[in-house]
């Protein structure tokens, strides 16, 4: 029997808070799209960041490696060095298929930043 692939969506937010969605305990508005996938998926109630920096915070997620060891301690300058795997780029070379929507944020005004590149 085939072993299924599953699928893997990661979003990443600026400036959201744990308990800023219902699904977290939220009564002042509701986030039912959030919700259903909280119910449905796999939900981290435990989090720790290596930063309070948003780019240091998203190249520690995508790469798995702590703030410290990396060159983007501030934000979005220098950028992250295509020798550097990403999470994207691991699972690219396993079949998956990626996007990068919206912010990027680890690098801006180099012509060779592209997501693209990192997976």
């Amino acid at each position: 029997m085939a072993v299924e692939t599953p699928n893997l969506v990661m979003i990443l937010t600026d400036d959201l808070g744990y308990g800023d969605c219902s699904c977290y305990g939220q009564q002042a508005w509701s986030t039912p799209a959030i919700d259903r996938m909280a119910a449905e998926g796999l939900r981290f109630t435990d989090v720790y960041t290596t930063s309070p920096v948003c780019s240091p915070a998203r190249t520690s997620i995508l790469t798995g490696r702590h703030s410290g060891h990396l060159p983007i301690r501030e934000l979005i300058d220098p950028y992250l060095p295509d020798d550097v795997p990403t999470l994207p780029w691991l699972l690219k070379a396993r079949g998956y298929v990626s996007a990068c929507i919206g912010k990027y944020g680890l690098g801006r005004g180099q012509p060779d930043v592209d997501p693209l590149r990192k997976g």
